[in-house]
């Protein structure tokens, strides 16, 4: 049984809403106060921008590049924000479960 991501919409929102509900609420995909109160509930509560950003580099929110030691080596958290050029700006949700689900 494979492991379900519920509501892709609100996940994929949620990372956007990390990234630009500061600097443009309202914007992002559209969405309302509610949508973004719980996009950046879900944010906040999966502590993405623990990953997502190079702080010790003083790097930008969500744009990547935190090295992350693993037992398998050395992982660099991608950038997630919504740049549709470097970030996740143009993925469709289909692009975003897959790279939930399979990296």
């Amino acid at each position: 049984m494979s492991a379900r991501i519920p509501n892709a919409a609100w996940v994929r929102a949620a990372a956007l809403a990390g990234a630009a509900a500061l600097s443009v609420p309202g914007a992002v995909l559209g969405a309302g106060p509610q949508q973004l109160e719980r996009g950046k509930y879900l944010f906040d509560a999966g502590g993405c921008a623990n990953c997502h950003t190079d702080a010790k580099n003083k790097g930008p929110l969500l744009a990547g590049g935190r090295a992350l030691k693993t037992p398998f080596g050395i992982f660099y958290g991608p950038n997630i924000t919504p740049h549709p050029e470097f970030g996740i700006g143009r993925w469709s949700d289909a692009d975003f479960i897959r790279a939930m689900r399979e990296g």
